[in-house]
């Protein structure tokens, strides 16, 4: 947090909306998964990754959620040319190695089945 305030303020309303419904400017899901992340004048960082499903309002973003996110996540960092060429490639090899272990998975269940 610099200075006496946040550069971001969010709002998050779990109890549904029609489409017609949304104001201008904002936007809908069905579920939502994001991370806070507080920079400290002393140089910290702090992070707190939260999620919510719409679909169950009472209840955080589901692991299974969370772990396709994540996925998504290395793989949009492995094509970013802003990040350094070690990162992406650390990204794309998670990335292939959980990709590979998939399809892996798929091929002895449809020979076992």
């Amino acid at each position: 947090m610099a200075g006496d305030g946040y550069h971001v303020v969010y709002d998050v309303h779990k109890n549904g909306i029609p489409l017609g419904d949304i104001p201008q400017g904002q936007g809908g899901t069905d579920a939502l998964m994001f991370v806070s992340i507080i920079r400290g004048g002393d140089g910290s960082v702090s992070y707190a990754i939260t999620g919510v499903d719409g679909q169950a309002p009472d209840k955080e973003l589901s692991a299974q959620d969370r772990w396709k996110v994540w996925l998504h996540i290395a793989h949009s960092l492995m094509e970013d040319k802003t990040l350094d060429e070690g990162k992406r490639v650390l990204c794309r090899q998670v990335f292939k190695a959980v990709q590979q272990s998939i399809l892996e998975n798929r091929r002895r269940e449809e020979t076992d089945g």
